[in-house]
């Protein structure tokens, strides 16, 4: 079921957090520049806790407001941040910080066997393995993604529910809607990221020099104003998902509980 909301509020905010974004990234990328690697390791750190913190409020505001005032204005979406609360923010920064401990962990793992493989002979003997291993991630991430879009949601929506309870419930939302989930992300994201690949090889083998890059640089900046839009678009398709499933929603002793 198709539900009108303030499309102009969602763009803006979305927009706004992604100007904080690069404001944030610009400015530690600056700082880390000519120091140490320990010094620039923190910045880079300090920097994604920092982007994590940005993402995680003003999402919860537009899930909020896509929730409760969809019609709003961008004052009264960002009034929803009074709603946020720390366990709802914890649970929100877990989920979010799972995949970054998981590429860690991944990332040593690999870093170790292409060592080891540089030390046996003399050079990395297995790119289209890494290659295949990108992919993977990729996909990973995509799956992760659709697992737990609905997080901010469920915790704007059921703001009394425990933090076990919200952690479970994501996932277990989640796998109810992947299908959905997975359907909105291949028409609106993947998809055109294919799209916007090829066209880029495309230009890059037709064209050279100058011509290319400016070529370019005109589609890079036409697919950043493109993925803001989009991401306005899913918002609100996830939003519908997340609303049509309400009606399979009990309440059990307080806590929330999600019909398979």
């Amino acid at each position: 079921m198709k539900r009108s909301y303030k499309f102009s509020s969602v763009f803006l905010i979305q927009l706004i957090m992604a100007l904080i974004i690069f404001i944030i990234g610009r400015l530690f990328g600056n700082l880390s520049t000519d120091v140490e690697d320990l010094t620039s390791s923190l910045y880079s750190y300090i920097s994604s806790l920092l982007i994590i913190i940005v993402l995680i409020i003003f999402q919860f505001m537009l899930a909020r407001g896509l929730i409760y005032n969809r019609m709003g204005s961008i004052g009264e979406y960002m009034d929803n941040i009074n709603y946020l609360k720390f366990k709802t923010f914890g649970v929100c920064f877990v989920i979010m910080l799972i995949p970054y401990v998981a590429l860690a962990i991944l990332g040593a793992s690999v870093a170790s066997a292409l060592t080891a493989d540089m030390m046996v002979n003399g050079e990395i003997s297995s790119l289209s393995s890494l290659f295949g291993l990108a992919i993977l991630v990729l996909i990973g991430q995509v799956i992760y993604g659709a697992f737990t879009c609905y997080r901010y949601f469920l915790a704007a929506d059921h703001p009394q529910a425990s933090f076990g309870e919200l952690f479970k419930n994501t996932f277990k939302l989640g796998k109810n809607l992947f299908g959905k989930t997975i359907k909105t992300y291949l028409k609106w994201y993947i998809l055109p990221v294919i799209i916007f690949a090829l066209l880029a090889g495309l230009i890059t083998n037709t064209n050279k020099g100058m011509t290319s890059i400016g070529i370019l640089s005109i589609l890079s900046i036409v697919f950043v104003i493109y993925a803001i839009i989009s991401s306005t678009i899913v918002l609100g398709e996830l939003s519908n998902h997340y609303l049509d499933y309400n009606s399979n929603v009990k309440y059990e002793d307080n806590s929330v509980v999600y019909e398979s």
